[in-house]
């Protein structure tokens, strides 16, 4: 499937504790069993203890005075990371789909939305092999301002090895093994500090 036409998975976090939680949960629920999404870096289970916790907090903030709002405010955290961990991976299987259709209905199962299909819309991050075995060009997005761009790759999205920090929106990593699907992603150091990580992209290096 074509990089431009690939839909996009987004969060619409709610803002507040409560509404959060439930949203939390649906997501959880979307996961739970989904053949599909069988493999995401944060289990099911251990997800499904953050929202416990966090649900639990919720709950006893009003009436717990500021330790218990602080509480609730540390429980929220690992909910909040791991959706967003979940949301690029559900975003990389998608990749693997044969049709936007397929990729759509990928994403909903999961409980998640979709943002719009990116018919030519230059994608956040491109990877692509370069012709030479194990050599891969990656493609950021670039800003007009001044950034460093940290680049990323990974055999299965968990332990994460970095290219050299780079000032331009490109890099080029060699000596992968070829036949191997690899993951990347990168973000951005500007003068208004660091960005969060992109959505991870996949590519089999030839």
């Amino acid at each position: 499937m074509n990089a431009y036409t690939i839909p996009i998975a987004v969060l619409n976090l709610p803002k507040s504790d409560e509404k959060l939680v439930t949203y939390a949960t649906g997501v959880l629920t979307g996961f739970t069993g989904n053949a599909h999404l069988s493999n995401p870096p944060v289990s099911v289970a251990v997800f499904a203890g953050y929202v416990a916790t966090y649900a639990t907090a919720t709950a006893a903030a009003p009436n717990g005075g500021k330790q218990a709002k602080a509480d609730r405010l540390a429980a929220r955290g690992p909910v909040v990371e791991t959706l967003k961990e979940w949301r690029n991976y559900a975003q990389s299987v998608a990749r693997t789909q044969p049709t936007a259709e397929d990729a759509i209905a990928l994403i909903l199962s999961g409980k998640l939305q979709i943002k719009k299909i990116g018919t030519r819309v230059k994608p956040e991050l491109s990877a692509r092999n370069s012709g030479i075995p194990g050599t891969v060009l990656l493609l950021a997005h670039a800003l007009r301002k001044q950034a460093t761009y940290y680049f990323q790759y990974s055999l299965d999205q968990t332990s994460w090895s970095s290219a050299p920090d780079a000032l331009k929106a490109s890099a080029t990593l060699t000596g992968l093994a070829t036949m191997r699907v690899y993951y990347f992603r990168f973000r951005r150091l500007t003068r208004a500090g660091m960005s969060d990580w992109s959505q991870i992209v996949s590519l089999t290096v030839v």
